[in-house]
């Protein structure tokens, strides 16, 4: 086990490559970038996207996030006139939706929602979880499936994504990499190696018409259509960014044990069961991730918590996941709190023994609310 000297983040899934005792992550962020270099190869994509008339110049994924402001708001500003898609995921809460609504409201945009059928999918995301131990994987592949298929249609040559995960969070590719979204990409990095093939689709009882909207068939390059990253042409902070949302109207998320109440605001299981799978499966939380973030940007110093046990400040309530989404009994939820999540058993209650807050204030002045209700399918209007 390795410890990053600048970020002190612990080796692990995310960051596994350390060289003179500085992790990957850092590395990237400690990289000299050539910044008028890279944002005039980032103007030149930008101004083929619009050089046709087309109605639109490019689309945008979104999750109802802070980075989805931040992302639409630069695009209008290099005079692209994007096309904001989201796939509906069903984790929603009212505070998604009602900054979903808010943004294409306050940005002057059109938009895409698409809901996946609801009875396959949740089969799905059920055979995902006995499977792989994901939730995410059914979401992930119809997004980028769907989002492909759209710009196909409507011959939008390029889509444009916020961060890199890879770039950020492990170092694993500069920012002077042109990386592309591609089939390889979208396997190796959103669904971890695994893909939903025809015996996956089988096992769960989900008809082949409904299977292929899940398949990446036709690569992007067939398709004339670039698929990129902005993070991958500019310095990127990302607590910096989406404080830039709050401008617009944009709603933080008051987390009971989590600081960040930006990042994936509005989702019923980005920190609570998916967080706990993100621990099962990496050894590491989203808590530890954003600590390391903010250590890199010296917002936080590194002496803070550094020889603390972050699961103190750590709470999870899976139950609701299994109640109001997976429609479980009671004694399923049981069965698979013994045989799959006993290891962090302790960490399933209501309230965490330290809370987080009292020791990183930089989301203290934000205005955040608490969902009123989670798992919302749809939602119209703000």
């Amino acid at each position: 086990m390795k410890t990053c000297v600048q970020c002190l983040e612990k080796n692990s899934t995310y960051n596994n490559i350390y060289i003179n005792n500085l992790c990957g992550a850092c590395r990237q962020h400690n990289y000299y970038l050539n910044r008028e270099s890279r944002e005039n190869d980032l103007s030149v994509i930008l101004n083929l996207a619009k050089k046709k008339n087309r109605t639109y110049d490019c689309i945008v994924p979104v999750r109802a996030d802070a980075e989805d402001y931040y992302i639409i708001n630069f695009l209008i500003s290099k005079k692209i006139n994007p096309l904001v898609v989201l796939v509906n995921n069903y984790f929603l809460n009212d505070i998604a939706w009602q900054n979903y609504h808010n943004m294409i409201t306050v940005f002057d945009v059109d938009s895409v929602v698409y809901n996946p059928e609801i009875s396959s999918y949740k089969n799905l995301v059920r055979g995902s979880l006995r499977k792989f131990n994901s939730i995410y994987y059914p979401y992930k592949s119809i997004h980028h499936a769907y989002i492909a298929q759209l710009a196909s249609e409507k011959k939008i040559p390029l889509i444009v994504w916020g961060q890199c995960q890879p770039i950020e969070f492990s170092g694993k590719y500069r920012r002077s990499d042109n990386l592309r979204v591609t089939n390889w990409w979208i396997i190796e990095h959103e669904l971890s190696g695994h893909q939903l093939d025809d015996k996956f689709f089988l096992s769960v009882n989900v008809n082949k018409n409904e299977a292929k909207k899940y398949t990446l068939l036709d690569d992007f390059e067939k398709k004339n259509i670039e698929a990129i990253f902005l993070s991958n042409y500019m310095l990127w902070d990302q607590f910096d960014n989406n404080m830039h949302a709050l401008d617009f109207g944009f709603i933080g998320e008051d987390h009971v044990s989590f600081y960040d109440s930006l990042e994936n605001a509005g989702s019923s299981v980005y920190y609570n069961f998916h967080d706990l799978l993100r621990l099962i499966n990496t050894g590491k939380s989203k808590i530890e991730i954003h600590l390391s973030r903010d250590k890199r940007f010296c917002r936080v110093r590194k002496e803070v918590l550094k020889d603390t046990d972050l699961t103190k400040f750590l709470c999870y309530q899976p139950y609701p996941f299994f109640r109001d989404f997976l429609d479980t009994t009671r004694s399923g939820y049981n069965w698979f709190l013994e045989n799959r999540l006993l290891r962090f058993k302790n960490l399933i209650k209501e309230m965490p023994e330290n809370n987080i807050k009292d020791y990183i204030t930089i989301f203290k002045d934000i205005k955040t609310d608490s969902p009123r209700k989670n798992y919302i399918k749809f939602h119209k209007g703000i």
